[in-house]
């Protein structure tokens, strides 16, 4: 499990660090309602384009350790100590795909262009 956070949003909260925050203090930049797990990511992105027909399979072993997989973690950041100085994320992990999958797809139809 982990969480993740929109560029634009992180370049606001590093900059609000920089002109807000405490000297000497550590803040979490993540959008904590993002936090989830890889497998689900992908349900996600399987979910929000299906236009696409891509769908999630697992094939793994039993004994994932021996196979040199890392074990499952919960990362989970705190990122009271920096929305305290007013930020908040405004992008959720669906709209992030949708604007990465838009942005693909520009860099797609500009490149056919060159």
């Amino acid at each position: 499990m982990r969480s993740y956070c929109y560029t634009k949003d992180a370049i606001e909260a590093m900059l609000l660090i920089l002109t807000e925050g405490e000297r000497g203090a550590a803040y979490n930049v993540t959008n904590m309602d993002t936090k989830i797990s890889i497998a689900d990511m992908a349900q996600l992105v399987c979910d929000t384009f299906p236009q696409a027909g891509i769908r999630v399979t697992f094939d793994m072993p039993e004994n994932v350790a021996a196979f040199g997989y890392n074990p499952e973690m919960v990362i989970a950041l705190d990122s009271a100590r920096l929305m305290a100085l007013g930020w908040k994320p405004t992008v959720d992990l669906k709209e992030m795909f949708i604007r990465l999958a838009d942005s693909m797809q520009i860099r797609k139809e500009m490149n056919k262009q060159l």
